[in-house]
């Protein structure tokens, strides 16, 4: 089943709590085994600056649909 959600046209300047605290909205974020911290992978250009696309990946694929 499918818990991810690629998210793109996020402004540039958004940050990981931005992001954290919308999509925490739909459901439970899932979170690193070794770090705890959720799981969102913000992706970068070459220059190593955000592009505006994520990955949010939350704990049931219910919160898929919602987000």
């Amino acid at each position: 089943m499918n818990t991810a959600v690629w998210v793109t046209k996020i402004p540039l300047d958004a940050d990981l709590s931005e992001i954290q605290d919308l999509f925490s909205k739909y459901g439970i974020l899932a979170e690193e085994l070794d770090t705890g911290k959720p799981r969102i992978k913000m992706y970068t250009d070459e220059n190593g600056n955000f592009n505006g696309e994520a990955l949010v990946v939350y704990f049931r694929p219910e919160s898929v649909k919602l987000a």
